[in-house]
């Protein structure tokens, strides 16, 4: 066997390291791609909620079942259109549950 021939231990190793790096970059694609949806999801929910007339800081909340959505007014994207964070404060049976 000559010294530049890799041995099957080395092999191994080698081919679990590039399964996982290729895993790891195809993980971090669809987390990038579900980061997007969730933002673009947040946005349009939260300029639904948030009245024209709102301003930087106001809260709104609105009642889902027995769970209760806030949008907070952070940014003016447009003509008295405002988007911000949305929060669900759950206060009973699972907020997805009611979705499905």
């Amino acid at each position: 066997m000559s010294d530049n021939e890799p041995t099957r231990e080395g092999v191994t190793l080698a081919k679990s390291w590039v399964f996982a790096t290729e895993r790891v970059k195809r993980l971090q694609a669809e987390l990038n791609r579900a980061q997007c949806d969730l933002d673009n999801a947040e946005i349009a929910l939260s300029k639904w909620l948030l009245p024209p007339d709102a301003t930087v800081g106001e809260k709104v909340l609105m009642w889902f079942g027995d769970s209760l959505i806030q949008a907070t007014a952070d940014t003016c994207v447009g003509s008295n259109v405002w988007t911000g964070k949305v929060v669900v404060r759950l206060r009973g049976p699972k907020f997805g549950d009611m979705l499905r």
